[in-house]
């Protein structure tokens, strides 16, 4: 019965299932040749098209679909999936509250929900979103409750949350995110062991079968004799990441050294030009299948291949798992493991944030860089000093500062705060403009530590230069924990702001103290609250002590192993050949730099 349309369309679902969405299209084809006005055939290509990396495509499959069918439930649910692929939130939101409409007890695109208002910053009604699918028994979803929960500062159910959450890792449940691990302060005692397990379960949901593995050049076969470096991000862009690595992705030994770019967001910019411009090679990977991705890294017969993205938002280690490189290491843009060795061979860290004693950790063979895992971009420019009044700030006071994710801040590290500021008398806390929400919720949880909401400052973003030329007028800049600053830090130590950092067992938790350590400044990370307390507060008290670490910071800018761009990207070459000799040895062992004087 070679006219049954239904055959065809069940022929097409086999081939999807199989992992041939190529295959799968051509059966569709027939299907709708032979009944154009199929509805799910038109779904199924639309599934078919978003396997192969065609959200475009995908999304008029499922909006025909649609047209002949308008209470197709799970056309609703995929063309919200394609739209959120193609960042179109608004829209995928309206599909997904369709679907429900249509299903009100759809547990999973709740869930769905819940990303697409993260992804507009509508915390509070993600954390609804979160909430109803975790509900339902949707595991997933707790994690994200702790996390939208995280960004709203709403606190009051914290610690029953991450302990659900840390049950569940336990327990050995798919799918929670291993990055709502890294900023949960209430299970520090067992971060490293929760951290390395979350990671492990979800990596082996996004293994990649064997048998299609792609296989990378294991010896080399290209004429050229430079080691062949692959950066493999989302983040090419005017990004945290990009603001880091921008320096050293132009000052590598293009002699030595062949860099290619491989990039798979859909924001381009300014940031995406210069990075296009400092590689030898970048290319566009974002409409490829994970397979088709692969192979192409394959293709271009990458030695290294550096994954930047690990578990944060946009990920997508599936193209890792593939195993498209020789090598594969994990560096900057996840602070912990990926936890399976499928996904990273090595992790790049340095003596603090890695330590030789915390190996069992990680899944990964530590690479330590000397001095810190960090790169800077010693080039980026530093704006005016607006002045305190232009810059919504009191005229007279100290002034503290945190200019980070609002993620990141917890019960325990506001009371440190708020207890800073009812010791030092007209003392502010100035921190990155939030939504009404969390500016609310800061206000509220900062009086009911016996603090004024209004000295809770809020700034407006800025353009990096901009924001680093206000950044001048902070005294103290105070760490996060466990979750440290990061690029944060670096900026304010990059303008002569202190900071005071509490370490502790995790990557996550040691950033700050790496950071101080490569400026100069290593006196200004400790151990406990009590002693981070004391150390801000005596630097809030005496400004000869505060004036002495500023002053140390400005003139040891330039000299500092922190911000020597191209000391930095020398001993990471350095790293990189180590790595490579290892793998021609046929070894894998921990690799520790020698420092080396500064360029």
């Amino acid at each position: 019965m070679p006219g049954l349309a239904r055959a065809h369309l069940n022929l097409g679902n086999v081939m999807l299932a199989c992992g041939q969405p190529k295959s799968a299209l051509e059966a569709y084809h027939v299907a709708l040749a032979l009944d154009p006005d199929y509805p799910a055939a038109h779904y199924n290509m639309g599934n078919a098209n978003a396997r192969l990396r065609n959200p475009r495509a995908a999304m008029a499959c499922y909006l025909r679909a649609l047209s002949l069918k308008p209470d197709f439930t799970d056309a609703h649910v995929a063309l919200g999936n394609a739209q959120e692929d193609l960042q179109l939130l608004g829209q995928a939101e309206a599909s997904y509250r369709s679907a429900l409409q249509l299903q009100p007890g759809y547990t999973q695109v709740y869930s769905n929900l819940g990303f697409v208002l993260s992804g507009q910053k509508k915390w509070a009604e993600a954390l609804g979103a979160f909430r109803q699918a975790a509900s339902q028994h949707y595991a997933p979803a707790s994690a994200q409750v702790c996390y939208c929960a995280s960004q709203l500062c709403e606190w009051r159910s914290r610690i029953v949350e991450e302990k659900t959450v840390a049950d569940m890792i336990m327990r050995g449940v798919a799918d929670i995110s291993p990055f709502t691990a890294l900023s949960m302060d209430s299970i520090q005692d067992n971060a490293a062991v929760l951290q390395r397990l979350a990671a492990r379960r979800f990596a082996e949901d996004r293994l990649a079968p064997s048998s299609v593995l792609v296989q990378a050049n294991q010896k080399r076969l290209a004429t050229d004799a430079r080691l062949r470096i692959g950066y493999l991000s989302a983040d090419f862009h005017d990004h945290a990441t990009m603001h880091l690595l921008r320096g050293v992705l132009a000052e590598h030994d293009n002699n030595k050294f062949a860099i290619h770019g491989y990039s798979y967001g859909r924001t381009s910019d300014y940031a995406t030009e210069e990075a296009r411009r400092t590689c030898e090679s970048f290319s566009d990977l974002k409409d490829l299948s994970d397979l088709e991705a692969a192979s192409a890294i394959a293709g271009d017969e990458v030695d290294i291949l550096v994954d930047l993205k690990g578990f944060t938002q946009g990920a997508r280690v599936e193209i890792s798992a593939l195993r498209p490189a020789p090598l594969l290491v994990n560096w900057l843009g996840y602070p912990g493991t990926l936890g399976h060795p499928q996904l990273a061979d090595y992790i790049i860290g340095d003596p603090v944030v890695t330590p030789l004693a915390a190996a069992a950790d990680f899944s990964e063979t530590l690479a330590l860089m000397p001095n810190c895992y960090q790169p800077n971009d010693r080039a980026k420019v530093i704006g005016g000093n607006p002045g305190r009044l232009a810059a919504g700030l009191p005229e007279h006071g100290f002034v503290f500062c945190s200019f980070n994710q609002s993620f990141k801040f917890n019960p325990g590290t506001f009371d440190v705060w708020c207890r800073l500021m009812r010791e030092i008398p007209a003392s502010v806390l100035w921190l990155l403009s939030q939504t009404d929400a969390v500016t609310a919720n800061l206000r509220s949880e900062a009086e009911a530590r016996g603090v004024e909401g209004s000295r809770l400052i809020f700034a407006p973003r800025l353009g990096l230069a901009d924001h680093l030329g206000r950044l001048q007028l902070a005294d103290l800049a105070l760490d996060t924990f466990p979750y440290n600053s990061h690029t944060t830090a670096s900026d304010a130590l990059w303008v002569g702001v202190p900071l005071v950092t509490l370490m502790g067992r995790t990557f996550a938790s040691r950033v700050g103290a790496s950071l101080l350590n490569a400026a100069g400044v290593p006196e200004c990370a400790v151990q406990s609250w009590d002693d981070y307390f004391s150390l801000a507060k005596c630097l809030a008290w005496d400004s000869s002590s505060l004036r002495s670490i500023r002053q140390k910071l400005v003139e040891n800018r330039l000299s500092c192993h922190l911000f020597d761009t191209v000391g930095f990207t020398r001993d990471l070459e350095r790293l990189y050949l180590a790595m490579w000799e290892q793998h021609q040895r046929g070894i894998r062992e921990i690799v520790v730099l020698q420092k080396e004087k500064l360029t």
